[in-house]
């Protein structure tokens, strides 16, 4: 009723009432606006003025709106919010935020984050290679992957493949060659075949 007539304060206050008292879910709410995610994060703003802490599901959720809606001030907002709650400690976190830098064309804010990141695991590496490619960076992703190859980290076969690709745009047939002879030798393959086979399914 409220949203109906454009008060989204007071449909923010009810919303909040709601997910206080575990009967209605933040992913419901992500179904309710799924025509509209500006919508969406336009009650997200409206929550954000009252004294409540959001859950990192979801903030998480809402920086995925953000990067759809390439909404750039709110998302840095968000991962500030992660920060600050101590919530941004997971890999699987760092990825969240890395993608919605990258889907904003922020790609300075993806390699200032990963330089900020005291120990890097292998799945935060293979994340930058495949951001990298997907945004056109295709020097940068094979700077980046002779660098892993350098420190002894693996590369997964998703990184693997988007670095091919990488030399096929670059024409770079040395370092296609080199990489391909790295995946024979490491067996990957056949994972690679079959998830081209996949993709083309």
């Amino acid at each position: 009723m409220y949203l109906q007539f454009h008060d989204r304060r007071s449909a923010a206050a009810v919303f909040l009432a709601a997910l206080r008292s575990g009967s209605l879910s933040w992913s419901y709410l992500i179904d309710f606006f799924g025509g509209d995610p500006h919508q969406l994060l336009s009650i997200f703003r409206e929550l954000r003025r009252l004294p409540v802490e959001f859950s990192v599901g979801v903030l998480v959720a809402v920086l995925q709106i953000c990067a759809e809606c390439c909404d750039l001030l709110l998302g840095f907002q968000i991962h500030g919010s992660l920060i600050k709650q101590g919530l941004d400690s997971e890999t699987y976190i760092k990825c969240s935020v890395m993608d919605f830098y990258a889907d904003c064309w922020s790609l300075e804010s993806v390699d200032m984050l990963f330089e900020e990141i005291p120990v890097k695991d292998p799945i935060l590496w293979n994340k930058l290679v495949m951001l990298n490619v997907e945004k056109g960076m295709c020097l940068r992703a094979l700077e980046l992957f002779c660098e892993m190859r350098h420190l002894g980290v693996e590369a997964d076969e998703v990184a693997m493949a988007k670095v091919l690709h990488a030399c096929g745009k670059l024409e770079a047939l040395r370092e296609g060659k080199a990489i391909h002879g790295f995946i024979v030798k490491s067996r990957l393959l056949s994972a690679l075949l079959y998830g081209c086979v996949g993709n083309q399914a």
